[in-house]
């Protein structure tokens, strides 16, 4: 499944309704399990940060995207807590 919750807000919610019907199908009495693989496509906003250098993104901001909620909220561009609260 390809997510950035900083990305392209339709192309997030495809993929979550996409990820949400396969889920529900296995768990309807198909008894089958699978293996889910989040990727975290860099937006060109996020390559800029670290100057395109794809290795940095994927140390140092990929991380934080990957945990990141959903919703987008509770983090700073770089996918990092804001706040200790958080």
């Amino acid at each position: 499944m390809r997510y950035n919750p900083e990305g392209d807000e339709a192309l997030n919610q495809r993929q979550s309704a996409r990820l949400k019907r396969l889920s529900d199908y296995l768990h309807s009495g198909s008894h089958r399990l699978f293996m889910f693989e989040l990727l975290v496509p860099a937006e060109q906003a996020q390559l800029d940060c670290v100057k395109g250098d794809k290795k940095a993104y994927d140390l140092e901001i990929r991380p934080g995207l990957m945990v990141k909620p959903k919703n987008g909220n509770g983090g700073s561009r770089n996918g990092a807590s804001d706040s200790a609260s958080d």
